[in-house]
């Protein structure tokens, strides 16, 4: 099992690095509709992630967790890029979900303070009216 675990987190950081080097590469002014549609899709992972009745990977609480952070910090590096096309109904809806994602783990987790982290940076006075 230990050794499936390192293969898994292997991999998930592969496709990890993968991705940093893709946006890293991006003209963000060309492919601003693709990194917001892969946006969109690692949101709803992230949400998927949330209902056992979706989510089809049978993982502990901890590799849950470590998932949900590989998902956070892409999210992460998303907003940041594309601080241009984040709007205040797509970072309302990203703090509901984040709030969800603490909520269903019972604890702050680290996915979710690498995505309120990103949202500040890009919103910066303006993220104030999402406290309380």
């Amino acid at each position: 099992m230990y050794r499936e675990d390192i293969h898994a987190a292997n991999e998930l950081q592969n496709v990890s690095d993968v991705i940093n080097d893709i946006t890293d590469s991006c003209d963000s002014d060309s492919l601003q509709p693709q990194l917001r549609d892969f946006l969109m899709a690692v949101l709803q992972e992230l949400a998927n992630s949330l209902d056992p009745t979706i989510f089809p990977l049978r993982l502990t609480t901890d590799q849950k967790e470590n998932f949900q952070s590989f998902l956070g910090s892409l999210i992460q590096i998303l907003i940041v890029k594309l601080r241009n096309e984040i709007d205040e109904n797509l970072a309302t809806n990203i703090v509901q979900l984040v709030v969800s994602l603490f909520e269903t783990n019972r604890k702050v987790v680290h996915g979710g303070l690498l995505i309120i982290h990103a949202l500040i940076i890009v919103l910066e006075k303006n993220f104030e009216c999402f406290l309380g």
